[in-house]
């Protein structure tokens, strides 16, 4: 399965710059395939939720959404016999996340109305 994410993209950045290359494809192949293989975690690893292999809506704490939440509901309580360790921090965490992301769309909405209305 192939995953990608925003901190995958940044790592690869990083170890691009690092070694002075431009594109992936100019490192040898035993630098390369690790590379690659810690992106794929990394991206894993924030979209499916570390040791998963499907989607459990672990999501970005700065773009939280509600189906995130009750993706990791359900794949707390109907797909384990027992939640993870930590699972109502993190939902906690989850739904503080949710009600920031949503009072900020509510922000810039309301600033987006504002800008229009004051145009002649």
């Amino acid at each position: 399965m192939r995953a990608w994410s925003v901190d995958a993209e940044q790592y690869l950045q990083k170890q691009l710059n690092a070694y002075k290359v431009g594109d992936l494809r100019e490192l040898p192949k035993h630098i390369r395939v690790p590379i690659m293989k810690q992106c794929e975690r990394i991206a894993m690893d924030h979209v499916f939720g570390a040791g998963n292999d499907h989607q459990v809506g672990i999501g970005t704490p700065d773009n939280m959404n509600p189906q995130c939440v009750e993706a990791y509901i359900k794949e707390q309580t109907v797909h384990r016999d027992t939640p993870e360790p930590n699972y109502e921090q993190n939902l906690a965490k989850m739904r503080a996340d949710l009600e920031r992301c949503q009072a900020r769309r509510r922000a810039e909405r309301q600033a987006e109305d504002d800008e229009l209305e004051a145009l002649p």
